[in-house]
């Protein structure tokens, strides 16, 4: 009897233009889950085109598109995906209903709104 597969650890694509940022939730998420960042929406679109990521946290205010306009594109050209999007806003209001952490973050918070993120994935 070969021994049980080990679960894939989820994937999380963080969305920031601040390095710091990017820096600490890779050491804050280390070990638990696999994580990509970039520093820009339109890196974010295209690595979606082309890769898979079960959860996708973005910061709400950044130069050239915003996190709200991500959100956007993200329904129009990836509407599978929506619900696997989180906000990080150090204070700005987000549209009610959708995923949002505020900074600085509570970690069980975060882990909460991944949990609600990655339970709505199809089985297989």
């Amino acid at each position: 009897m070969s021994p049980p597969a080990m679960a894939a650890r989820a994937r999380v694509l963080v969305v920031d233009d601040e390095p710091l940022m990017s820096v600490a939730l890779k050491r804050a998420l280390r070990g638990r889950y696999d994580i990509v960042a970039v520093s820009g929406a339109a890196q974010a679109l295209d690595l979606l085109a082309s890769d898979r990521f079960d959860i996708i946290l973005t910061d709400w205010f950044m130069p050239n598109m915003s996190g709200g306009e991500l959100y956007q594109a993200i329904k129009t050209r990836f509407p599978q995906l929506v619900r696997r999007v989180i906000f990080m806003t150090g204070g700005a209001k987000v549209d009610e209903g959708l995923r949002c952490l505020s900074k600085p973050f509570d970690m069980a918070q975060m882990e909460r709104l991944f949990a609600e993120a990655t339970s709505m994935m199809p089985v297989g």
